[in-house]
């Protein structure tokens, strides 16, 4: 009788330890994730965006130079058209 009720007092606790860590691990999870949906507000990267050059010849390993000759962006459809030579 005395391991009969040892038994259950164990079942009993490993079903709580169980629940515990599956609640620290949606905890943690719903923390990352709310973290990543506002991170907009509280990390300020608003940075101006720098890029190359027109006309200025880049050199590559793969591709030996590159030159941007002419780039237009659109805003309404957040595209942007470049005409590139690669000698």
């Amino acid at each position: 009788m005395a391991f009969k009720k040892q038994f259950e007092d164990y079942r009993f606790n490993l079903n709580r330890n169980r629940s515990w860590k599956y609640t620290a691990m949606l905890i943690f999870f719903f923390i990352g994730f709310l973290s990543l949906l506002t991170s907009r507000f509280y990390l300020k990267t608003e940075d101006p965006l720098y890029h190359t050059k027109t006309y200025e010849a880049i050199s590559s390993n793969i591709t030996g130079t590159v030159t941007i000759k002419n780039r237009v962006y659109h805003p309404a459809t957040d595209s942007l058209d470049m005409v590139i030579k690669m000698d």
